[in-house]
């Protein structure tokens, strides 16, 4: 039997191929969540999964493909990357919403303060996974 690292690489469009056979795949198991639906027109009906386009936390679910340290790196930059996010909502985004809205848009404040409020709670989420991954798969010391 072939090993991942002794096996050719696949032909060009073979791989594109593998991934539509797999999302196939996928949506036998989960329809509810992921396949089509169309009301009793035939117009398509939104999926009920929200749809996440982020390439490291599809990295990470594929995580035990990655060495360790190499996962670790990973989750440690995407660690700085959202504390620097959630650093510049917290301190420059917020006195500007308010600044502009109070000024221009007083009707709007409300509204912008809680759009805000999504993005500042999206950053603290993503830097609490990150953290827990961090504690999982760091070696302990004992």
């Amino acid at each position: 039997m072939a090993t991942a690292s002794s096996a050719p690489p696949p032909p060009q469009g073979q791989v594109s191929q593998r991934w539509e056979n797999a999302g196939t795949h996928l949506t036998r198991y989960l329809p509810p969540l992921v396949a089509d639906k169309t009301d009793s027109r035939g117009a398509k009906v939104p999926s009920t999964l929200t749809v996440i386009r982020d390439s490291f936390l599809f990295r990470v679910s594929f995580g035990s493909r990655l060495a360790t340290p190499d996962l670790l790196k990973q989750l440690h930059e995407q660690l700085a990357v959202h504390e620097k996010r959630l650093a510049d909502l917290q301190q420059n985004v917020r006195s500007r919403v308010s600044h502009i809205t109070g000024e221009h848009w007083p009707d709007e404040q409300p509204f912008w303060e809680l759009t805000l409020e999504r993005a500042i709670n999206y950053e603290k989420g993503y830097i609490e996974f990150c953290q827990t991954a961090i504690d999982r798969l760091q070696p302990t010391s004992q």
